[in-house]
């Protein structure tokens, strides 16, 4: 799946809350790791995956080393899940769900591994 991005997304999650807004102050990161940071989140903004936020809510950056020796940025949300109103919407059964795409042709894919990308 391509990284390159054609069209920005229309779409906004909304995440039901109790309580006043979880705040979490930014780690410090090093020279490599915050470089690393910048680029990417430019490279977001300019695909319209992200936008600059003047959110309440705020949670650290938190990088684990791929195997390839790349950086996978990760949220840490442990703050957020404590004061979130869980979602009951239940998950379709995988049975359900292929025996609903029987006789279909057009398909597509998402990739679970980037999730924005």
């Amino acid at each position: 799946m391509s990284a390159d991005v054609d069209a920005p997304h229309n779409f906004e999650n909304c995440i039901e809350t109790k309580g006043p807004p979880v705040f979490s102050k930014a780690r410090r990161l090093n020279p490599e790791k915050l470089k690393f940071l910048k680029q990417k989140f430019q490279k977001l903004i300019e695909q319209g995956i992200i936008r600059q936020s003047q959110s309440a809510f705020a949670s650290p950056i938190h990088f684990v080393k791929k195997p390839n020796g790349d950086w996978r940025i990760c949220g840490d949300f442990r703050k957020l899940n404590a004061v979130t109103i869980p979602d009951s919407y239940p998950l379709p059964h995988i049975l359900d769900f292929s025996h609903n795409l029987a006789g279909k042709t057009v398909f597509n894919k998402i990739d679970l591994v980037k999730a924005c990308q």
